[in-house]
C-alpha cells in the first residue's frame, strides 16, 4: 500500500500571509485553520508541478489538458477529489498534463 503524507499550509487571514506546514504543524493557527477562524487549511494534492513545486488546495496553475488545449485554472477539493476549475469547469487533476502554478487564490498571483 503506497502511504502518502498528509500536508497542509494555511492562509493566515491575519496577517496575509501562506505558512508553511513546517511553522504550522505545532501551532495554534492549524487549530485555527481547521475552526474556520481567520486562517484556512490548504491540503498538498501529492502532486508537483513541472518545476517540482507541491500543488495544493487554492493554486492557481497552467496546464494542457488532455485534448492538448492551454488552460488556467484554480485547484480546490471537490466530492471525491482534487479538481481544477477552469473556465467554470471542473477537471480533474489528474488529466492535468504539464502543471505549473502561477500563484493562488489568496495571494492572487
Amino acid at each position: 500500500m503506497n502511504k502518502r503524507k498528509i500536508k497542509f499550509k494555511v492562509w493566515d487571514e491575519g496577517f496575509h500571509r501562506m505558512v508553511s506546514w513546517d511553522v504550522v504543524k505545532d501551532t495554534r493557527l492549524l487549530h485555527d485553520a481547521f475552526a474556520g477562524e481567520r486562517a484556512v487549511a490548504l491540503q498538498s494534492t501529492g502532486i508537483t508541478d513541472i518545476n517540482n513545486k507541491e500543488i495544493y488546495e487554492g493554486d492557481i496553475i497552467d496546464f494542457t489538458w488532455i485534448n492538448g488545449e492551454k488552460k488556467q485554472g484554480y485547484v480546490e477539493w471537490i466530492l471525491l477529489g482534487f479538481s481544477v476549475n477552469a473556465d467554470d469547469a471542473l477537471l480533474n487533476l489528474l488529466q492535468c498534463l504539464k502543471p505549473e502554478i502561477i500563484g493562488n487564490v489568496y495571494e492572487k498571483h
